[in-house]
């Protein structure tokens, strides 16, 4: 799934840790899982991986706080109905 995938690359290519575990909910800004870097190579990677642009004023904590928030910012942007 689109979380899975969003998942699988902050463990593995930005935390360098497939042995995380990170709650779907968890708020990774807050707790300083992704810090502003990591965020911004995280944006970089889901442009790339979705064929979208994601203007600045869209990287807000209601959009990128967590998995969840993640997915559904971005299943809106690509217009796709959320399971």
């Amino acid at each position: 799934t689109m979380k899975e995938a969003i998942r699988d690359y902050v463990c593995r290519d930005l935390l360098l840790d497939d042995s995380l575990t990170i709650d779907d909910n968890e708020n990774l800004l807050v707790t300083g899982v992704l810090d502003s870097l990591a965020l911004m190579r995280l944006v970089m990677h889901l442009e790339d991986t979705y064929d979208i642009e994601i203007p600045p004023s869209e990287i807000t904590l209601e959009n990128f706080a967590s998995l969840t928030t993640m997915t559904g910012y971005l299943e809106n942007r690509l217009g796709i109905q959320a399971a």
